[in-house]
Order: structure tokens, then sequence, then C-alpha cells
């Protein structure tokens, strides 16, 4: 006890800017996903579960960094995701959303899906790409996975009540 007073007495100042400094950056604030357990019946059928899912992520700031990230960007997330190019734009442009470091474009993507967008935006050794085709694969940015879990029901309504459920009965198919 006697050491931290002493401590505080002699460079007490120096520790306090050196917080405050700290301070003023830019800290982020968000959920952490957790996977829950599943549930087994007595003879170890699994009632309840948890997946993995992935949220894609816009970093709108990063893909207007550069103008030529933008068209490769975009073609990207339609052509694996099916989103809408439209919206896509809009949100990058959008006074709103043009600076704006995260914005979930779709929600519960499977691993598959990404694994495919990650595909999609590789550019393999031994590759016949011409250069511009490199390229556009190089301008793809911005774009990034969150991890996720979703509760899955096999058997749907049994025994959904006395197992609980992480949202609203909608996942009981009690109302969809």
């Amino acid at each position: 006890m006697g050491v931290i007073t002493y401590i505080n007495f002699q460079s007490g100042d120096k520790y306090k800017k050196q917080v405050l400094s700290q301070a003023q950056q830019k800290y982020q604030n968000r959920t952490m996903p957790a996977k829950r357990g599943a549930i087994y019946d007595r003879n170890g059928n699994i009632l309840a579960t948890s997946n993995k899912v992935y949220n894609v992520v816009l970093d709108c700031k990063a893909v207007n960094s550069d103008e030529d990230y933008l068209d490769p960007t975009v073609n990207a997330l339609v052509t694996i995701f099916g989103l809408d190019e439209g919206e896509l734009r809009t949100r990058l442009t959008s006074d709103k959303t043009r600076e704006s470091q995260y914005q979930i474009v779709k929600k519960q993507v499977s691993m598959d899906d990404k694994k495919a967008f990650e595909d999609y935006c590789s550019i393999p050794d031994d590759t016949e790409m011409t250069m511009e085709e490199i390229q556009e694969k190089n301008n793809i940015q911005g774009v990034w996975f969150e991890e996720d879990y979703l509760r899955v029901y096999p058997y749907n309504e049994l025994a959904c009540d006395t197992l609980g459920f992480t949202f609203f009965p909608r996942y009981c198919g009690l109302w969809n």
C-alpha cells in the first residue's frame, strides 16, 4: 500500500496524463458472441444447438478511400451474396454512412458463403487471369466478417418452452 502511495505522490501527474491521452483514443464497444452449449434429451438426441454464422460487414470509409475500390467491391458483394447493387451504392455514397466503418449488409451468412467470397477475392498462384482481373480482385476492399451464433432447434416446437430460446418464439415455430 505504501509503494502505491509513493508512486502516486512522485509520478501521479505523469500517469494521469498517459491515461487521459489513451482515453482520447477511439475504443470500440461490442458484444462478443458466445456459443451456447447443445441441449440433449436422455437418448442423446440434440434438442437445441448453436451454429456458427457470419455477418457481412462493409467498411464504407475503406471502400471510399480510393475510387478504384467501389465497383469491384460492389460487384463482389452482388455476385456472391445477391445483394442489391443500388442499396450498396447508396450506403457507400450517403452522407450518413459514407464515413462509416461498420455497416452490416447481410446477416447469418454460412461458412460456405463466407468461403465462396474469400475464394472469389483470392488470386491463385497458378492463375491465368489477366492483369485487369488481378487488379480488380486486389481492389475488393472494406469487406469483413463478424462471427455470430444462431440457435437452432432441430425438432422445432418440441419442448421449446421448456428448453428456452434466445430471441422470441419465432424459432419454435410459433410465429413466422
